[in-house]
């Protein structure tokens, strides 16, 4: 029990000389490298091709839910909103994939910019690191 808690203790201690200083000076991966290798775009294309299959899927149960609705006395204006604003948006994603006005390129373009504003070196939060007021004064 002593040793693990002077393990756990001189590890808090080693720890504490990786300032910001230091780490910035540590290499880090590049996720775009990472993103763009083979073996990750083989697997987004099958994603692709899966997710426009489960999106037909989803038309057909779409189909037989206002096929319902209407048996069991729905109004066909509200079922037929429901139809078409249902195939409308299935049809949008089916065709935006890839495209930059695609889905998954708004959420890409969003965690770019979130990672470029919180990056550690720069960005929003280093820019008004000095300007916070302080919690209490003494």
């Amino acid at each position: 029990m002593n040793r693990r808690l002077a393990v756990v203790i001189a590890l808090a201690l080693l720890s504490t000389g990786c300032t910001a200083d230091v780490l910035g000076r540590v290499r880090g991966f590049d996720v775009l490298q990472i993103i763009q290798s083979g073996p990750v775009v083989d697997a987004v294309l099958k994603a692709r091709n899966t997710g426009r299959v489960l999106a037909s899927i989803e038309a057909l149960l779409l189909a037989f839910v206002c096929w319902y609705r209407i048996h069991t006395g729905a109004p066909w204006l509200s079922v037929t909103k429901d139809l078409f604003l249902g195939i409308f948006i299935c049809a949008y994603i089916l065709t935006s994939v890839g495209t930059a006005a695609g889905l998954e390129r708004w959420i890409w373009d969003v965690g770019v910019y979130l990672g470029r504003e919180f990056n550690p070196t720069g960005g929003f939060l280093m820019a008004n690191f000095d300007k916070a007021p302080p919690v209490w004064s003494e």
